[in-house]
């Protein structure tokens, strides 16, 4: 798990954090997370795995990762799936500022 530096995000949020899970089949679980000092959070998660609520490659959408999540394309190199995330928690980090 990485904890997020608190010095990117507005003082109402008290933690951020990604968690990457990723297994020998290539399956994966990518879980972000912002902690509100109000008690809310807002979260979603990129996941690969096979289950029966999604296809086997899906996205839990914000603000709360909901089950089921939307089918989506990811791909096959771990390195490029892990600088889509970070390009979208960029993007999500930076809305804070505009």
């Amino acid at each position: 798990m990485a904890e997020y530096d608190m010095g990117y995000f507005p003082a109402t949020i008290d933690r951020a954090y990604l968690q990457i899970r990723w297994y020998e089949t290539d399956d994966f679980s990518v879980h972000y997370s912002e902690q509100y000092n109000d008690g809310d959070h807002w979260e979603c998660r990129w996941d690969r795995h096979p289950n029966s609520h999604n296809a086997r490659s899906h996205f839990h959408p914000p603000p709360d990762a909901t089950t089921p999540g939307d089918d989506a394309e990811y791909a096959s190199d771990w390195r490029d799936v892990l600088s889509s995330v970070l390009e979208d928690l960029d993007d999500r980090i930076e809305a804070f500022w505009e």
